[in-house]
Protein backbone atom coordinates (compact mmCIF):
# COMPACT_ATOMS: atom_id res chain seq x y z
CA UNK A 1 0.00 0.00 0.00
CA UNK A 2 1.72 3.36 -0.95
CA UNK A 3 2.13 6.12 1.87
CA UNK A 4 -0.62 8.66 -0.21
CA UNK A 5 -2.98 5.95 -0.14
CA UNK A 6 -2.66 5.26 3.64
CA UNK A 7 -2.38 9.37 3.96
CA UNK A 8 -5.38 9.24 1.82
CA UNK A 9 -7.75 6.75 4.34
CA UNK A 10 -6.18 8.06 7.54
CA UNK A 11 -7.68 11.69 6.56
CA UNK A 12 -10.66 10.35 5.20
CA UNK A 13 -11.64 8.38 8.51
CA UNK A 14 -10.27 11.39 10.87
CA UNK A 15 -12.95 14.01 9.91
CA UNK A 16 -16.76 13.40 9.11
CA UNK A 17 -15.73 12.65 5.01
CA UNK A 18 -15.33 8.75 6.16
CA UNK A 19 -18.70 9.18 8.42
CA UNK A 20 -22.74 9.85 8.80
CA UNK A 21 -24.66 10.94 11.96
CA UNK A 22 -27.78 9.11 12.12
CA UNK A 23 -30.53 11.75 12.07
CA UNK A 24 -31.53 10.99 15.80
CA UNK A 25 -28.08 12.05 16.88
CA UNK A 26 -28.47 15.27 17.12
CA UNK A 27 -32.01 15.74 18.15
CA UNK A 28 -30.89 13.83 21.02
CA UNK A 29 -28.52 15.71 22.46
CA UNK A 30 -30.54 18.69 21.80
CA UNK A 31 -33.50 16.98 24.30
CA UNK A 32 -30.39 16.49 26.93
CA UNK A 33 -29.26 19.97 26.83
CA UNK A 34 -32.92 20.97 27.28
CA UNK A 35 -33.35 19.06 30.62
CA UNK A 36 -30.22 20.34 32.09
CA UNK A 37 -30.81 24.07 30.90
CA UNK A 38 -35.01 23.60 32.33
CA UNK A 39 -32.69 22.54 35.58
CA UNK A 40 -34.56 18.98 35.39
CA UNK A 41 -31.48 16.75 35.47
CA UNK A 42 -28.30 19.37 36.46
CA UNK A 43 -26.47 16.71 37.40
CA UNK A 44 -26.47 14.78 33.76
CA UNK A 45 -23.19 13.75 32.90
CA UNK A 46 -22.85 12.26 29.09
CA UNK A 47 -19.36 10.86 27.99
CA UNK A 48 -18.22 8.26 25.53
CA UNK A 49 -17.10 4.86 26.11
CA UNK A 50 -15.14 3.69 23.31
CA UNK A 51 -12.44 0.81 22.01
CA UNK A 52 -10.98 3.68 19.92
CA UNK A 53 -8.02 5.86 19.16
CA UNK A 54 -7.46 9.48 19.78
CA UNK A 55 -9.04 10.47 16.56
CA UNK A 56 -12.63 9.99 17.78
CA UNK A 57 -12.56 13.98 19.72
CA UNK A 58 -11.72 15.15 16.60
CA UNK A 59 -14.34 13.03 14.36
CA UNK A 60 -16.82 13.89 16.60
CA UNK A 61 -16.80 17.42 16.75
CA UNK A 62 -16.17 17.67 12.70
CA UNK A 63 -19.64 16.25 12.74
CA UNK A 64 -21.14 18.67 14.33
CA UNK A 65 -21.08 17.87 18.48
CA UNK A 66 -20.02 19.79 20.74
CA UNK A 67 -16.79 17.89 23.04
CA UNK A 68 -15.27 18.46 26.06
CA UNK A 69 -11.40 17.94 25.85
CA UNK A 70 -11.41 16.09 29.08
CA UNK A 71 -9.99 12.85 28.81
CA UNK A 72 -8.34 10.11 30.77
CA UNK A 73 -5.03 10.56 31.37
CA UNK A 74 -2.72 7.41 31.47
CA UNK A 75 0.53 9.31 31.78
CA UNK A 76 0.23 10.87 35.30
CA UNK A 77 -3.15 8.97 36.11
CA UNK A 78 -4.76 12.69 35.73
CA UNK A 79 -7.84 13.94 34.44
CA UNK A 80 -8.22 17.47 32.79
CA UNK A 81 -10.08 20.04 35.31
CA UNK A 82 -13.88 19.69 34.45
CA UNK A 83 -15.53 22.73 32.63
CA UNK A 84 -18.71 22.84 34.66
CA UNK A 85 -19.77 26.47 33.06
CA UNK A 86 -20.00 25.06 29.10
CA UNK A 87 -23.40 22.76 27.94
CA UNK A 88 -21.04 20.47 26.23
CA UNK A 89 -22.86 17.58 23.80
CA UNK A 90 -20.28 15.25 25.39
CA UNK A 91 -18.49 16.45 28.78
CA UNK A 92 -15.85 13.22 28.65
CA UNK A 93 -14.12 10.64 26.70
CA UNK A 94 -13.02 7.64 27.62
CA UNK A 95 -11.07 5.86 24.98
CA UNK A 96 -9.80 2.36 25.10
CA UNK A 97 -5.85 4.09 23.62
CA UNK A 98 -6.20 6.40 26.83
CA UNK A 99 -7.09 3.69 29.85
CA UNK A 100 -5.10 0.99 28.46
CA UNK A 101 -8.04 -1.82 28.57
CA UNK A 102 -11.28 -2.08 26.35
CA UNK A 103 -15.07 -2.80 26.73
CA UNK A 104 -16.32 -5.34 27.96
CA UNK A 105 -13.91 -4.94 31.25
CA UNK A 106 -15.60 -3.16 34.11
CA UNK A 107 -12.13 -1.33 34.02
CA UNK A 108 -12.83 1.07 31.12
CA UNK A 109 -16.41 1.81 32.99
CA UNK A 110 -14.91 2.30 35.84
CA UNK A 111 -12.32 4.65 34.56
CA UNK A 112 -15.57 6.31 33.01
CA UNK A 113 -16.94 7.02 35.86
CA UNK A 114 -14.10 8.57 37.63
CA UNK A 115 -13.72 10.96 34.31
CA UNK A 116 -17.71 12.21 34.70
CA UNK A 117 -16.06 14.87 36.96
CA UNK A 118 -19.59 15.06 39.18
CA UNK A 119 -18.44 14.11 42.29
CA UNK A 120 -19.13 10.98 44.40
CA UNK A 121 -21.23 8.26 41.44
CA UNK A 122 -22.26 4.99 42.31
CA UNK A 123 -22.00 2.71 39.09
CA UNK A 124 -26.24 2.17 39.94
CA UNK A 125 -26.48 5.66 38.49
CA UNK A 126 -24.44 5.35 35.14
CA UNK A 127 -26.67 3.94 31.67
CA UNK A 128 -24.97 2.95 28.74
CA UNK A 129 -26.22 2.71 25.36
CA UNK A 130 -24.54 0.95 22.45
CA UNK A 131 -24.79 -1.57 19.49
CA UNK A 132 -22.57 -4.49 20.90
CA UNK A 133 -24.21 -7.10 22.66
CA UNK A 134 -21.16 -8.28 24.89
CA UNK A 135 -18.94 -4.53 24.66
CA UNK A 136 -21.67 -2.71 25.66
CA UNK A 137 -24.49 -4.45 27.34
CA UNK A 138 -23.15 -7.16 28.71
CA UNK A 139 -19.90 -5.05 29.84
CA UNK A 140 -22.09 -2.43 31.04
CA UNK A 141 -24.42 -5.04 33.64
CA UNK A 142 -20.44 -6.45 34.66
CA UNK A 143 -19.54 -3.13 35.74
CA UNK A 144 -22.87 -2.26 37.53
CA UNK A 145 -24.54 -0.02 35.15
CA UNK A 146 -27.80 0.23 34.07
CA UNK A 147 -27.11 -1.64 30.11
CA UNK A 148 -29.60 -1.07 26.90
CA UNK A 149 -28.95 -2.08 23.83
CA UNK A 150 -29.06 -0.01 20.60
CA UNK A 151 -30.69 -1.93 17.42
CA UNK A 152 -31.26 -0.09 14.94
CA UNK A 153 -32.13 -2.79 12.80
CA UNK A 154 -35.98 -2.70 12.58
CA UNK A 155 -35.89 -6.55 11.17
CA UNK A 156 -33.98 -7.73 13.81
CA UNK A 157 -36.58 -8.59 16.51
CA UNK A 158 -34.71 -9.62 19.08
CA UNK A 159 -31.10 -8.83 17.88
CA UNK A 160 -29.80 -11.11 16.24
CA UNK A 161 -26.84 -12.01 18.56
CA UNK A 162 -28.85 -11.66 21.48
CA UNK A 163 -28.64 -15.31 22.29
CA UNK A 164 -25.04 -15.56 22.22
CA UNK A 165 -25.69 -13.83 25.86
CA UNK A 166 -27.27 -16.28 26.89
CA UNK A 167 -24.99 -19.16 25.11
CA UNK A 168 -21.77 -18.19 25.57
CA UNK A 169 -21.19 -15.31 27.51
CA UNK A 170 -23.28 -15.40 30.84
CA UNK A 171 -23.50 -18.90 31.26
CA UNK A 172 -19.94 -19.51 30.38
CA UNK A 173 -19.25 -17.69 33.48
CA UNK A 174 -21.55 -19.53 35.52
CA UNK A 175 -24.19 -16.62 36.10
CA UNK A 176 -27.98 -16.77 35.17
CA UNK A 177 -28.85 -15.46 31.92
CA UNK A 178 -31.20 -12.49 31.82
CA UNK A 179 -34.37 -13.61 29.85
CA UNK A 180 -34.25 -12.09 26.24
CA UNK A 181 -37.42 -10.04 27.33
CA UNK A 182 -35.51 -8.37 30.44
CA UNK A 183 -32.60 -6.60 27.86
CA UNK A 184 -33.34 -3.01 26.89
CA UNK A 185 -33.25 -2.89 23.76
CA UNK A 186 -34.10 0.68 21.16
CA UNK A 187 -34.47 1.64 17.93
CA UNK A 188 -32.70 5.00 18.04
CA UNK A 189 -31.48 7.21 20.30
CA UNK A 190 -34.78 9.39 21.31
CA UNK A 191 -36.24 5.61 22.32
CA UNK A 192 -33.85 6.37 25.27
CA UNK A 193 -36.34 8.98 26.22
CA UNK A 194 -38.93 6.14 27.29
CA UNK A 195 -36.80 4.28 29.64
CA UNK A 196 -35.10 7.47 31.58
CA UNK A 197 -37.25 8.33 34.82
CA UNK A 198 -36.90 11.63 36.67
CA UNK A 199 -34.80 9.72 38.62
CA UNK A 200 -32.43 8.46 36.28
CA UNK A 201 -31.43 11.94 35.59
CA UNK A 202 -30.86 13.55 38.89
Amino acid sequence: MSGSLVHDLWDLFSSKKGYQLYPDVLPFFKYLSSLRKQNEAPRLTTGIITNADNRVPGILSSLGLWINSKRHEVRNNQSDSPQTDVDFDIDFITMSYDTGTEKPSPRIFEAASRLSGIGTIEASQCIHVGDGLIADYYGAVKAGWHGVLLSRDKEETPPADLRLLTQETMTSSGESAPPEKDIPCIRDLLGLKALLSPTDLT
